[in-house]
């Protein structure tokens, strides 16, 4: 990801957040159409990272340790990683629609090494 997509990211996210509506974001002429449409779709989103994070820490106390925004098949989500207290990270999808919190998984690193207890990165 280049320097000026990351701020343009950390930009609508903060706008995002601060309940601007109706943000357009100028990108970099380097941009591909892809990326395009997915930031204006971040900026259209009906519910800021904020919230996402919100209503996912409603689901799994910890700390958010990953957010990211994703447009799959025209359906805008943050993908969000919460890193519980025991340790355990637990990966969610929040429909950036809707609000909906799907749990994706629950990555048992308790090392911080990057690999689960079998000594595999899962990366499979």
């Amino acid at each position: 990801m280049t320097r000026t997509r990351k701020l343009a990211l950390a930009a609508a996210l903060v706008s995002a957040g601060t309940g601007a509506g109706g943000a357009t974001i100028a990108l970099a002429s380097d941009s591909s159409n892809a990326d395009a449409m997915e930031m204006q779709a971040l900026a259209d989103a009906k519910l800021s990272a904020a919230d996402a994070m919100s209503a996912t820490l409603a689901e799994q106390p910890g700390k958010v340790s990953e957010l990211q925004f994703n447009l799959e098949k025209d359906v805008p989500n943050y993908e969000i990683s919460i890193l519980a207290p025991d340790g355990v990270e637990h990966d969610f999808l929040v429909d950036a629609g809707t609000g909906k919190v799907t749990k994706i998984a629950a990555n048992e690193d308790k090392s911080g090494d990057g690999e689960n207890e079998d000594g595999e990165d899962g990366d499979d």
